[in-house]
């Protein structure tokens, strides 16, 4: 029989080096799923917080005109994006957001005081009460020319 002196113990390296590939890719994607994860989390609670702050806005300009404002709509967001974020109920987290700083910053160019913004805003509305309008007319129409 021929002996493998030189050889022995290769098959052990290279299950080793195999191993530790593996460790590592699966390492990697584990990180990638976090990342996913925290991505997926962070656009769920600014969806929240903006719901919240709509909820809080002025109710007047909302049920008449269609128009969403408030005084604080940027601490509002915050306020709300913070409780969303770092709730004090859960025990466990598996992704802590501790390092994040919240700050909004909104956009000047669609805000409710720029002119175009508003315009759009009111001519929307508009449309809307002109399609019902137009949609009650032509039912009045229809039961006018049914009667008569």
């Amino acid at each position: 029989m021929r002996s493998l002196r030189g050889e022995a113990g290769s098959v052990t390296v290279f299950l080793l080096i195999v191993l530790f590939a593996l460790v590592i890719f699966s390492g990697v994607l584990l990180d990638i799923a976090r990342i996913f994860a925290a991505y997926q989390e962070l656009g769920e609670s600014l969806e929240t917080a903006l719901r919240s702050s709509f909820a809080s806005c002025h109710e007047v300009m909302s049920a008449e005109y269609g128009l969403y404002a408030n005084n604080n709509e940027k601490a509002l967001i915050e306020h709300y994006l913070r409780l969303n974020l770092y709730p004090e109920n859960e025990k466990i987290r598996f992704i802590n957001f501790t390092d994040l700083h919240v700050k909004i910053f909104p956009d000047q160019n669609s805000s409710i005081t720029e002119n175009k913004v508003f315009k759009k805003q009111i001519i929307r509305c508009m449309q809307k009460i002109l399609n019902a309008a137009e949609k009650i007319i032509i039912t009045v129409e229809r039961c006018l020319i049914f009667i008569g």
